[in-house]
């Protein structure tokens, strides 16, 4: 504050520094580096001794490992996401990611070293192949267990039809996934290895279905990982029997089999978790009502009535300016608060007029908020300041009353509205850059929702088009059958004690998106594989006859296969791309020349637009357009200087410049262009942006209109996403039939 008690500036701290992402994955990665060192060096020490004594030397590192689990040695590395169990955490033994990891790799090699121990070689060559095998069984049952896991406790992207969605965990995650089957399949291996007879074939085939009866309906596995180890063991077997049947034939069926297997089992369980997750969403729109926003407001509710800002706004209203009180609030007081609801601010003076726009003498607006607060509204017990509104009236969840007295006089009313985030709007910057995120959040961009009071539509979110009227899409529903399918969409519906309803809906999957997933577990099933086997596959590799003719045309075909789907991807993309900007931009021209003529109206009598007082109602006026035109609204004097937008807090976070692009400028004032779209980025967020002068109604040129478009990434990604699928179905159609024909040339 300067000596008149006028507000300059403030500083706020932003934490301390964190580690970056590049710098966790190098540090986790030699960390597994170092892990997997020590394992083979333990290997190679136990390797020359008896059955018995690397069982008692393993055993010890177990215990080591129980250790380190319980006591949690690694718990310095608690601020890497690779150790926190948001991302993935099952039971004691795996905590997090990466301790699960050790824990499944220290499994696996436990089972290895026992399956070979000299201490299951039992007399009769039947017997031991039977104890190997339910061995075996009691492998996969963990490992099924915690494939499940990998579903139901962590927050990995596995659904493989939205690749754009998949990051380098959904990528670690599936590697695991197909490291364990492949690990088992080598287990059934080994076990044929003996020459089973058919007896003992039959013996095994048993256990395996006994196995997968009680799986299924004691341990309630998906079926289809309860049937994985019949299905291997069939599979093992006929390769077995059938010695003409080549190696590279066999991985491609087996990877085929594990493929689908895997798929389905992982769509499945999405499914049962989706389920699972609807009653949490919906109670979380119900319960709109948070002691925690009461009791962090009340924190603040003596600061706001002692701040010296507020007070010097009321003095001297002259001074007043929304943008530098909203930016000021929300920094000061209510950061904590603006990272679950939207906060609309207003100060009104002791007569009850809104001090932004006291030449219309208005107390309208105050008059408003009293009466929802009264006919709508519960006073918190905790402070009667800050009002939970009951019924989601004009969308608000609370509304603040904040009286200011100075020298025991009433001065003005700061009111502050609330709107809950839960359900973030579908227009605009993507509310993830501008706030931490909100609770569940980053699970529902799938999902489709829609509140109803006293029967009547008043939120939705998502791509379901929903009725006005709840009983429209009651109708659609038998009271004995929930869920239920409607129009391409799977929804559940909720009631409370009072006339609320809620909606929820998932869109339903489809064949086409199952045979993406299989396409995309297949090709990196198969290179696991191809990386495990490499020294089998490089003697084939030696032994290959290349001079021969038909060696010629399978590498010709093989290379013509490739070549094709890599220019049709390439082309098939360019070709979305370009079309997708032209359509995009047509959209652009039609919503500003829209917008310009509504601007027109409200601005068209003024000589200038200000440069530093700002318009209040401007901004309600731009807030109002960009719900009608679905997009984000800027305005820019003749200077370059924003003076009203219909999303402040972009600008109240640093992410854009209160100064307009100086390109976009010199397009509009130096080269008079009428309309100027480029296109812009923050970070790795690349968006249309569109520019166009605002003329008043004697022609001159006051200002800039600025729209953005943010939506534009995700729309060329969900194309392309569609494209890529497409042609890996394509690819593995085509390939694997074709691979297979050639190796019998």
């Amino acid at each position: 504050y300067d000596s008149a008690e006028k507000y300059l500036f403030s500083i706020q701290s932003n934490g301390g520094n964190s580690i970056s992402q590049a710098q966790q994955y190098l540090v986790t990665g030699l960390l597994f580096l170092t892990l997997i060192t020590f394992i083979r060096l333990i290997f190679q020490l136990i390797a020359p001794m008896r059955s018995r004594n690397q069982i008692i030397i393993w055993s010890a590192l177990l215990f080591l490992r129980y250790l380190s689990l319980k006591y949690n040695w690694l718990s310095s590395f608690g601020s890497y996401e690779l150790f926190q169990a948001h991302l993935f955490a099952v039971d004691f033994f795996s905590p997090n990611l990466f301790e699960f990891i050790i824990s499944m790799i220290l499994f696996l090699c436990t089972g290895n070293i026992f399956l070979k121990s000299s201490l299951l070689k039992l007399k009769s060559t039947q017997a031991t192949s039977i104890v190997q095998g339910t061995l075996s069984l009691l492998i996969w049952g963990t490992i099924a267990y915690y494939i499940t896991g990998f579903v139901f406790h962590s927050t990995i992207q596995l659904a493989t039809i939205d690749l754009f969605k998949l990051n380098a965990y959904s990528i670690l995650a599936i590697l695991i996934i197909g490291g364990c089957c492949l690990f088992y399949y080598q287990i059934i291996e080994h076990i044929h290895r003996r020459k089973l007879d058919r007896k003992t074939t039959y013996l095994h085939l048993g256990i395996f279905l006994v196995w997968s009866f009680i799986s299924l309906f004691v341990l309630k596995f998906h079926w289809s990982l309860t049937l994985y180890p019949v299905v291997l063991f069939v599979l093992v077997h006929l390769f077995e029997i059938n010695n003409r049947i080549h190696s590279a034939i066999s991985y491609l069926v087996y990877g085929l089999a594990t493929s689908v297997m895997i798929a389905v089992a992982i769509q499945h369980l999405n499914i049962e978790k989706e389920l699972e997750n609807r009653p949490f969403f919906a109670s979380q729109l119900f319960n709109e009502k948070d002691f925690n926003t009461e009791i962090a407001y009340h924190a603040i509710d003596s600061l706001l009535q002692n701040d010296r800002t507020i007070q010097y706004y009321l003095r001297e209203s002259d001074e007043y300016n929304a943008n530098i009180l909203e930016e000021y609030l929300e920094k000061k007081y209510f950061h904590q608060l603006s990272n679950q609801y939207d906060i609309g601010y207003y100060l009104f003076d002791s007569s009850s007029v809104n001090i932004s726009n006291q030449l219309e003498g208005s107390n309208q607006l105050f008059e408003d908020f009293n009466t929802v607060v009264e006919y709508h509204g519960e006073r918190s017990e905790i402070n009667p300041n800050i009002v939970f509104i009951n019924d989601y009236i004009a969308q608000f969840s609370y509304i603040i009353q904040r009286p200011i007295y100075i020298n025991e006089q009433l001065f003005g009313t700061l009111i502050c509205t609330m709107k809950s985030k839960k359900i973030p709007e579908t227009i605009g910057f993507p509310k993830l850059l501008i706030a931490e995120p909100v609770d569940s959040k980053a699970m529902i961009s799938h999902y489709s929702f829609a509140r109803y009071h006293e029967g009547q539509l008043i939120n939705e979110y998502g791509a379901f088009d929903y009725p006005y009227a709840v009983k429209n899409i009651a109708v659609q529903a038998s009271d004995s059958l929930y869920p239920f399918n409607w129009d391409g969409f799977n929804h559940s519906i909720y009631s409370n004690a009072g006339d609320d309803q809620v909606i929820v809906s998932v869109k339903l999957n489809t064949f086409f998106e199952l045979t993406t997933s299989v396409s995309f577990f297949f090709i990196f099933f198969l290179l696991l594989m191809v990386f495990v086997k490499m020294p089998i596959l490089w003697m084939e590799i030696k032994r290959f006859k290349w001079n021969r003719l038909a060696s010629k045309i399978q590498i010709a075909i093989i290379a013509l296969i490739v070549l094709t789907i890599t220019i049709t991807t390439w082309g098939s993309g360019e070709f979305f791309r370009k079309q997708f900007h032209e359509i995009t931009d047509q959209q652009i021209i039609t919503k500003t020349t829209a917008v310009e003529q509504d601007l027109r109206t409200l601005l068209g009598r003024l000589s200038a637009l200000p440069s530093h007082q700002d318009y209040s109602l401007m901004k309600l006026q731009l807030r109002r357009l960009s719900k009608i035109h679905q997009t984000d609204i800027n305005i820019y004097n003749a200077k370059g200087h924003l003076i009203a937008t219909s999303r402040q807090q972009i600008y109240n976070y640093g992410l854009l410049s209160e100064q307009i692009n100086p390109i976009a400028h010199t397009a509009i004032f130096q080269e008079t262009n009428n309309r100027f779209i480029h296109e812009e980025n923050i970070g790795n967020l690349n968006y249309a942006s569109s520019y166009s002068p605002i003329q008043n109604f004697s022609g001159d040129v006051i200002g800039t209109l600025n729209l953005q478009f943010f939506g534009q990434q995700e729309s060329i990604e969900g194309q392309m996403n569609v494209l890529f699928a497409t042609l890996i179905n394509i690819f593995i159609l085509v390939f694997s039939p074709v691979n297979k024909t050639l190796y019998f040339c």
